[in-house]
């Protein structure tokens, strides 16, 4: 630890020293006034003053309030925006509360990011700890986000009323523990490092020594300086990000590739319909990476997916250059004889 510095104390203690005589001197001028000075005539006993309360009831001041912090937004990711936008039976039943309703359309949707929404519906129902063992259990590709809902969620609950020190001390545990594993799962999140900041002060206040709060401040130092950092190098970063294809962002044009052959289960059962893939396609058009976004039964799904990560795309553009972006590509599987003319 380091000394203090006496260099400036010395001037300040002299100080004191020399005026410490005044200092007795005027005391003792001031007691032997009081001594020596004659007594006050006598005054009547005063009536006592109205209390405030009496005598303006309607316009008594009220105590200042300190200011109310803003609450954390509800989280919803992007992964779950898109799911809502794809299935909006769900996202009217969840947007009105019907949370039953929800559950029941959820169960029963086949949509491969159901696990995805179950997380967000058991946070829509305030069962945290629900929702944290499901999104530590979750290991689909949007398992950060997941974990950030979960966080997002012990934060707003640690900023409502109504929390006794033991429940409280519950909800900073649950949050601290998905920030950890969503930081984990995305080191280069701006939002989860900056939560796992917060929780951590949240952990220092509760801390019963002052040591161990010490060292818990510290470490929330660390991944807000963190934070900070990612936020400064955010462009440069996010130019490698894909972009979404909307606004300036043009679409990119299949130019080459087979179409999809259904399974020949698929063809003795009438098995027709779209398959939507979530493809990856680069500033070359290639298809770099593709998940089944909606899919349809008897293995049509997977022949879609295997056939678009074969197609070649002119690439999709944003003021003239090629960029990359996430598409939806829709494969349609076609009854024998109703092809498109």
């Amino acid at each position: 630890m380091s000394k203090p510095n006496t260099s400036s104390a010395r001037p300040r203690h002299a100080a004191a020293a020399a005026l410490l005589p005044l200092w007795l001197a005027a005391g003792a001028a001031l007691a032997q006034s009081v001594q020596t000075a004659p007594a006050p005539p006598a005054q009547p006993p005063a009536s006592p003053a109205p209390t405030a309360a009496a005598t303006t009831p309607a316009t008594a001041p009220t105590p200042a309030t300190a200011p109310t912090p803003p609450i954390t937004p509800t989280y919803q990711g992007p992964a779950f925006e898109r799911f809502l936008r794809q299935n909006p039976d769900f996202a009217a039943a969840l947007g009105a509360k019907r949370l039953d309703e929800a559950k029941a359309l959820l169960d029963r949707s086949g949509d491969p990011r159901a696990g995805l929404a179950q997380i967000y519906l058991l946070l829509e129902r305030d069962r945290l700890s629900d929702a944290w063992q499901a999104a530590r259990a979750f290991q689909g590709t949007d398992r950060a986000e997941a974990l950030r809902a979960v966080t997002r969620h012990a934060l707003r609950q640690l900023q409502g009323p109504g929390l006794d020190a033991k429940k409280r001390a519950q909800v900073v545990e649950l949050g601290y523990a998905s920030a950890t594993l969503a930081v984990q799962a995305e080191p280069d999140s701006i939002e989860s490092t900056a939560d796992k900041s917060l929780l951590l002060r949240e952990m220092a206040a509760q801390a019963g020594q002052e040591e161990q709060a010490k060292v818990l401040r510290g470490e929330a130092d660390r991944f807000a300086a963190r934070a900070e950092e990612l936020q400064k190098t955010k462009p440069a970063r996010s130019r490698a990000e894909p972009l979404r294809v909307e606004g300036a962002v043009k679409k990119p044009e299949k130019i080459a590739g087979d179409p999809p052959v259904a399974t020949d289960v698929a063809l003795k059962a009438g098995g027709w319909g779209d398959v939507t893939v979530d493809a990856l396609i680069d500033e070359k058009g290639n298809v770099v990476d593709a998940q089944i976004v909606k899919g349809l039964p008897m293995g049509l799904d997977q022949q879609a997916l295997n056939a678009v990560r074969t197609w070649k795309f002119k690439p999709a553009t944003l003021e003239g250059k090629p960029v990359k972006v996430r598409y939806d590509v829709k494969v349609t599987f076609e009854k024998p004889g109703t092809a498109k003319k």
